[in-house]
């Protein structure tokens, strides 16, 4: 598997203030409502949470056992899983129960109706919910992570007997409701990245961090150690290399130019990029040292008088220009802006001219000419181009009836030496609010 690329993420302090954000937005139009169950006594039950709930950001060992559990019995969606050896159904146990986390619910009050028609109870409980974070890509070929309550329980302290009717019953009617009203509506977009092919993401809970990493390319990247990520905030690290793919996807381009110096005239170009692996350097306070290939090519005639025939000639020189660029984020893209350029220098090599005529006409002038044109031109082609990066979604989500827009602001751009490099690092605040 390829090294990362991207990696996204957010700490646990961070989720739980996004969690409150979330539950004051919804409440009471979400988290509050009833399920039927029909089973063990249970009619229905009236569920009302009353406290947002927590996030406590470590893969709960429980998950493993009850993955493991469906996998020896798949069926439904799990029945492709039937005939996988044995060390690929551990491989899928393992990054599943790596992708989780406990969500606990502190203050939920229950009303539970009975199928005999005995006085419904109103009790204090509380719950905790294993929460898996998965990937899927939709029509377009977008990628977005999802969440699915996969486990759960309640605690009833004042009555232990029917906490454990609830938890061996209802409890799957309260996670399905979980999932079809709130968690599946709720997928998550992960970043775009224009015409670059992008893995998927490869989640993962480390040490309270939230993360997923993608590479390049189809194939997904190994997932690298536990790494001082920043705390407090959401954040979008990408490395050298996507930046590099994210100025490819804008270059080769150049300018062109004519001229006419009564004995010489012709037309000069430059053919810009792309840009090589390790052309592009991340300092330490976010900007960015480009190194960009150019490839210039005059086509040239030496006007004579009669009865000497005109001489057509050509030449070409190469270059590596050194540019610096500054990144920054408007209407939520990331795009990187060449602000300047150091002036090139070409060597010029010339092809089908006659010894006599470069007598004539002196190349070592002739090139200098030319650069003294070429230069200028292609730095102010150069200047202020902008090549975008990736874009960080806005998304608008309907739950229950209501629409919701989830996006983010406070945004920042530094860099971050990372697990496997210096990291372009783009932090941000999310937000989510009715409309």
């Amino acid at each position: 598997m390829p090294s990362f690329d991207i990696v996204a993420g957010f700490d646990a302090a961070e989720l739980n203030a996004a969690i409150k954000t979330f539950y004051d937005a919804v409440y009471p139009n979400l988290l509050k409502g009833a399920v039927k169950v029909n089973e063990l006594g249970i009619a229905s039950v009236e569920f009302d949470v009353k406290a947002p709930p927590t996030a406590e950001l470590v893969p709960p060992p429980t998950v493993s056992a009850h993955i493991e559990q469906l996998l020896a019995t798949p069926s439904g969606e799990l029945a492709p899983f039937a005939d996988v050896p044995p060390s690929t159904r551990t491989a899928i146990i393992d990054a599943a129960a790596q992708a989780s986390f406990s969500l606990s619910i502190p203050q939920l009050e229950l009303t539970i109706s009975y199928t005999d028609g005995n006085t419904p109870t109103v009790i204090e409980a509380a719950a905790t919910v294993e929460v898996g974070i998965g990937t899927e890509t939709d029509s377009s070929g977008h990628n977005f992570l999802t969440l699915t309550a996969i486990t759960g329980s309640v605690s009833i302290p004042a009555d232990p007997d029917l906490a454990n009717v609830i938890n061996n019953g209802a409890i799957s009617y309260l996670l399905d409701y979980l999932n079809t009203n709130v968690l599946k509506p709720l997928s998550i977009p992960a970043l775009q990245y224009r015409s670059l092919t992008v893995s998927l993401p490869a989640p993962v809970i480390q040490q309270g961090f939230a993360l997923a990493f993608s590479a390049l390319g189809l194939t997904p990247p190994d997932i690298p150690g536990p790494f001082a990520w920043p705390h407090n905030t959401l954040f979008f690290g990408a490395d050298a290399a996507l930046l590099v793919a994210a100025a490819n996807t804008q270059l080769p381009v150049g300018p062109s130019d004519s001229f006419n110096w009564t004995i010489v005239s012709g037309t000069i170009g430059a053919t810009l990029g792309p840009v090589n692996p390790g052309g592009v350097t991340i300092n330490g306070d976010g900007s960015l040292g480009l190194q960009i290939p150019a490839n210039a090519e005059a086509q040239l005639t030496v006007n004579l008088p009669w009865p000497f025939p005109n001489i057509t000639f050509g030449g070409s020189a190469t270059a590596n220009l050194a540019a610096t660029a500054t990144p920054s984020v408007n209407a939520g893209e990331l795009s990187i802006t060449i602000d300047s350029i150091a002036p090139p220098t070409f060597q010029f090599t010339w092809d089908g001219l006659p010894d006599w005529v470069a007598a004539l006409i002196g190349l070592d002038a002739l090139a200098d000419a030319i650069g003294a044109v070429l230069a200028p031109l292609i730095t102010q082609f150069l200047r202020g181009i902008t090549f975008p990066v990736l874009a960080i979604p806005s998304e608008q989500v309907t739950l229950n009836g209501t629409t919701y827009t989830l996006s983010v602001s406070q945004v920042n751009i530094s860099a971050i030496q990372g697990p496997q490099g210096e990291l372009l690092l783009v932090t941000c605040q999310p937000t989510f609010a009715p409309g």
